[in-house]
């Protein structure tokens, strides 16, 4: 480690106006420490060490998240935003809700930012069965929603919801499936036993 004479860094501090050679010759304005303890790479030993929307592969944060299947559902609590992102074209966000006897849920959905994502909403058995899905909203809502809707649940057990771009779940030839890091939104459900 190098330490800088004291004129040196309180002109550093106070910005001098001009550049200060320093004892090894070097000009301090534009010397670089190729020793430096401080290295500002993105790496990682596992996703808490990663942004929002990124996860760690091979020591490197990477976009992403790793609740793509039913296997991998994020677990789902009444009331609590839940934030999601369609990363790539086809991606899709699982999530599981333990439900302890029938009732009635809404899931409401709103995108982040200005983007072109369409969400829907998919309801799915433990099995993984399609049950019911939403996309955008019903008559007479107000809000910012993307998809707004209610379901009946007619048993206790695990439900999944799977949140996706229209695009996928909906699939045309004519028009791939699309996503993008910035298609961000965040889910609340809100519901129980009737």
């Amino acid at each position: 480690m190098r330490f800088l004479p004291l004129h040196l860094l309180l002109c550093g501090l106070a910005g001098c106006g001009e550049s200060i050679v320093d004892d090894d010759g070097g000009d301090s304005d534009t010397d670089t420490d190729t020793d430096s303890d401080t290295d500002t790479d993105d790496t990682c030993s596992d996703d808490d060490d990663c942004g929002e929307f990124e996860i760690c592969e091979e020591d490197a944060c990477i976009d992403g998240d790793r609740s793509n299947s039913f296997d991998e559902a994020e677990p789902l609590f009444l009331e609590s935003d839940l934030r999601g992102s369609i990363h790539t074209a086809g991606d899709a966000d699982y999530w599981s809700m333990e439900v302890s006897e029938p009732g009635w849920y809404r899931a409401s959905v709103v995108r982040d930012g200005d983007t072109e994502l369409d969400t829907v909403v998919s309801v799915h058995r433990s099995n993984g069965e399609l049950y019911a899905y939403g996309d955008d909203y019903g008559p007479f809502v107000i809000g910012s929603y993307d998809t707004r809707f209610s379901f009946y649940l007619p048993e206790a057990g695990t439900w999944y919801l799977k949140v996706e771009d229209f695009s996928s779940f909906f699939p045309d030839d004519d028009e791939p499936s699309a996503g993008q890091p910035s298609w961000s939104y965040t889910m609340n459900v809100d519901g129980g036993p009737s």
